[in-house]
Order: structure tokens, then C-alpha cells, then sequence
């Protein structure tokens, strides 16, 4: 009868690492987009606190500079990073569901019986998350 992530790991090892290397690629499908953006965001605060895009545009951007400007620049790049985010998150684990529903049928569990086994387990916890969210598998 299945229990947990220790039976997992011990009873099949093969299954459990793919898992790993799922929760591993949902973790990092994101980190490529933290950089670029946080700097982009940096790079337009600073450009138009210089006035380097009144020279650029023939304008005078006077009446927008000011901290709500450049905070509502941050958050709008916040909030396009969180969204770019959830949508890379949820490719990787398109990508991996077809060999985890495989590998479920070959390892005799259930899908409910795997989503109990890998949600309290810390190195598996983005894919707990985006197990216990698909209704299809």
C-alpha cells in the first residue's frame, strides 16, 4: 500500500528522481527572467529620472517623473514577472505530466495516493502544488 515519499523513493527510485527533475525544472523555469527585468525596470526608472528619454522622444516627460512613477514601473514589471512566471511553471509541468502519468500506471498508485506521498516531502513541493491543481491526470 503506498504511503509516502520515503516508501516512493525506496520502492521506486527510477519514478521518484523523475519527479525530482520535475519539481527541479518547474523551480527553475522562471529564475532566467529575474535578471532581465529587474534591470529593464531599473534601466526605464533611471532613463527617465535622467531625462535621458526627453532626449530620445523630443519631450518633456517632467510631469511623470517622481517615485509613483518609478513604483508603478516596478510594479507593473513585478506583476508581468509573477504572470511570465506561473506560465513558465505550468509549461514544465505540461512537459513532465505525460511521464508521470506513465510512470503512475507502471508503479500501481493512484493519483490521490502520490499527491498524499509527495506533499509533505520539501524537495518535491512545487510539483505537490501543480499535482493537487490538475484535474486531468
Amino acid at each position: 500500500m503506498p504511503g509516502d515519499s520515503y516508501e516512493l523513493r525506496e520502492e521506486h527510485p527510477n519514478f521518484y528522481g523523475h519527479l525530482l527533475r520535475a519539481n527541479r525544472a518547474i523551480d527553475d523555469s522562471g529564475t532566467s527572467l529575474v535578471i532581465p527585468l529587474l534591470l529593464t525596470a531599473i534601466g526605464l526608472c533611471v532613463a527617465i529620472h535622467m531625462k535621458w528619454l526627453d532626449r530620445l522622444f523630443d519631450a518633456d516627460l517632467e510631469t511623470i517623473r517622481g517615485w509613483g512613477t518609478y513604483l508603478a514601473i516596478c510594479g507593473g514589471f513585478f506583476g508581468f514577472f509573477s504572470m511570465s512566471i506561473n506560465i513558465l511553471e505550468r509549461r514544465a509541468y505540461a512537459a513532465a505530466r505525460e511521464e508521470i502519468a506513465m510512470s503512475l500506471q507502471d508503479t500501481g498508485w493512484a493519483v490521490n495516493e502520490l499527491i498524499a506521498a509527495v506533499s509533505g516531502d520539501e524537495k518535491l513541493k512545487e510539483l505537490a502544488e501543480h499535482l493537487e491543481r490538475d484535474k486531468y491526470l
